[in-house]
């Protein structure tokens, strides 16, 4: 059977028929399609006695680039405009728009609009395209019925405009299909026609454009690197959980975190598939990242899903030996303060909490004459209001001394979450913050620890109280002076509650409180592959290197020479006529190889939110 004849787009068609170009095929370096400049300066002109007006769009034209297709376009749509056209000379037709178009045209920016665009070129690594993009990120159902792989990734043309507008919708979430809608109203609003239309597919097409920008970039930096290391976090998305893998890495005095992989954790979704998904993917972008990856960090407590466990543990089998994993210290001062709060009076403190929220905010009145819906603002209107009332969901004495209580020690661990809040804290940070929240704890209780085992067996649980781990204890005296500390309000509560009621209260705080200071003290990032407190990381700082003594030294660097083969090999090249310059430039470098494993699962829809969030910032990283 012949092949479909495919007339290709000549030059001289531009100014023959009033077209122009408005799609190209970079990969292929041909016309994709053009379009009437008769419809886009005068409009189709009516015929008369026609029943129904004419359509405003405009006319694109695409293979074959056939004379008669034009020709036959011109007659039947402008034959007033086309007439007069076809009479010129050529000189005379390069300037008939200009010089006959609609003022209401010519004077606004969409007649200038397009031409001001710069074309993007930019370049992605073979295997990023073939396997990531059009194998792992690639599915059908992505899109229409009628999209293929090979139009999926036929995704270059010269509309920066759109491809930067469609970017910035996705960033904030908006689905493929609403941001073909919101592109066309945000044409049709502003009035830049050069702004164009774009499909459900076409949309879909740049978001796989974006990813595979965004992995040629994580690509560059890697290539720069000798290591990083991976964070994973579990979070939901559209009601469904998923798993998102990152990539960190020190560049230029700056730790960087870059979305990888989002995979959703449905049941048919095993720990080594998952585990090998990502393979594939690191295996695309660092072929060589089994010797380069230091660490992996999960988001995720010791009862974390057991998948997601088993994940870290087969990245941590694969790695060399010296990987750490890493377990976010403020997740775990967060669950800390949850069983914290949780011991407080047991489950009727959040019951008694929660009621009291409930019937105050119907309190509509109160509001406004306190102007505000914080109760901690007006904690003595509160309690008049309450004393007034008499609701069924008053408290009694003591549950406004523990909620004062509860309100001064959370401000102290609101400065420490808000210090340390952020996507590039160091470990040593984290640590050193929580440390400072555990000085800052002890010392407002003025709690002693830690206990040797002969001072805590010395410990008089009379006028003390221990901490479960017996490493810190707490005066009854000093917990009562603190709570006289908290001012009147507090003072005139302690008053009504009677001497009986205050034992009992500042018994059970003191034992809370210490077992706080010592589950904060407890908190440690490192984590060995059962979730355990894991030994300390090795030295390898420069401050830190410069205060080894020389045999510790000597014996560290020859454990390392022994372990990396890449490391061994470039040393084995040096002699003593090398500099430190030359010898650190040689191993900057890496040996690209892939590796071939076939696993497939992903969400689309989410790896496009994930990559344009961050799309402007990867495009201006720059490389030396």
């Amino acid at each position: 059977m012949a092949t479909k004849r495919q007339t290709p787009y000549k030059t001289e068609h531009s100014l023959e028929f009033g077209v122009k170009v408005c799609e190209c095929d970079a990969v292929l370096n041909a016309i994709v399609s053009t379009s009437c400049l008769f419809c886009i300066h005068f409009g189709r002109e009516e015929q008369i006695g026609a029943k129904r007006s004419r359509t405003i769009n405009v006319m694109y034209f695409k293979k074959p680039f056939r004379v008669d297709t034009y020709r036959s376009h011109m007659v039947s749509q402008h034959p007033g405009c086309w007439k007069e056209y076809s009479e010129l000379t050529p000189i005379e037709k390069t300037v008939f728009f200009d010089d006959n178009a609609l003022v209401i045209h010519r004077n606004t920016i969409n007649s200038h609009f397009s031409g001001a665009q710069v074309p993007l070129h930019l370049f992605v690594n073979k295997h990023i395209v073939d396997v990531i993009i059009g194998e792992m990120l690639f599915h059908p159902d992505d899109s229409n019925d009628e999209i293929t792989k090979k139009r999926a990734l036929n995704i270059f043309e010269d509309n920066t405009a759109q491809f930067n507008l469609i970017a910035d919708y996705l960033s904030v979430g908006v689905s493929f299909r609403m941001t073909s809608r919101i592109l066309m109203m945000t044409k049709e609003r502003t009035g830049l026609a050069s702004i164009g239309s774009a499909s459900e597919g076409k949309v879909t097409s740049y978001a796989r454009f974006i990813c595979a920008l965004n992995l040629q970039t994580l690509l560059e930096l890697l290539s720069q690197m000798w290591t990083f290391f991976i964070a994973m976090y579990m979070s939901t998305h559209m009601a469904t959980s998923y798993l998102d893998i990152r990539i960190r890495l020190h560049w230029k005095g700056a730790i960087l975190n870059f979305h990888l992989l989002a995979i959703p954790m449905f049941s048919r979704h095993t720990d080594e598939q998952i585990f090998l998904h990502a393979c594939r993917a690191l295996d695309i972008i660092a072929p060589l990242w089994k010797q380069m990856i230091i660490s992996i960090s999960t988001d995720g407590e010791r009862k974390m899903t057991c998948r997601v466990h088993d994940v870290a543990t087969r990245f941590q089998q694969a790695a060399l030996p010296g990987f750490y994993r890493l377990w976010c210290g403020l997740h775990q001062l967060d669950i800390k303060l949850q069983a914290f709060f949780a011991a407080l009076m047991g489950e009727q403190f959040y019951s008694d909490l929660t009621g009291l929220i409930s019937y105050l905010r119907r309190q509509q009145d109160l509001i406004l004459d306190m102007q505000t819906k914080a109760k901690t603002v007006h904690h003595v209107a509160l309690h008049v209001y309450l004393h007034l009332k008499k609701p069924s969901c008053a408290s009694n004495p003591a549950w406004w001394i523990v909620i004062m209580f509860i309100e001064k020690l959370s401000t102290e661990a609101t400065l420490t979450f808000r210090s340390l809040e952020g996507l590039t804290i160091l470990v040593s940070q984290q640590r050193e913050g929580i440390l400072n929240l555990h000085s800052t704890l002890a010392r407002l209780l003025k709690a002693s620890g830690p206990l040797s085992p002969e001072d805590a067996n010395a410990i008089n649980l009379e006028i003390e109280v221990l901490s479960d781990d017996r490493q810190f204890s707490l005066k009854l005296t000093n917990m009562q002076a603190m709570l006289d500390d908290l001012g009147s309000f507090v003072l005139d509560r302690i008053q009504e509650a009677g001497v009986q009621v205050m034992a009992e209260v500042v018994k059970y705080l003191a034992t809370c409180s210490e077992n706080l200071i010592s589950d904060v003290i407890a908190i440690f990032v490192e984590r060995d592959s059962s979730n355990e407190v894991a030994s300390k990381l090795p030295q390898v700082l420069p401050h830190q290197l410069v205060a080894l003594r020389g045999r510790e030294f000597a014996h560290f660097l020859h454990v390392t020479y022994q372990r990396e083969r890449t490391f061994k090999s470039v040393i084995d090249s040096y002699d003593h006529q090398t500099s430190f310059e030359d010898g650190w430039i040689r191993m900057q470098g890496r040996n690209w190889e892939k590796n071939e494993n076939r696993v497939s699962l992903t969400d689309f829809s989410l790896q496009g939110i994930f990559h344009t969030k961050h799309f402007k910032r990867m495009q201006a990283i720059e490389f030396n």
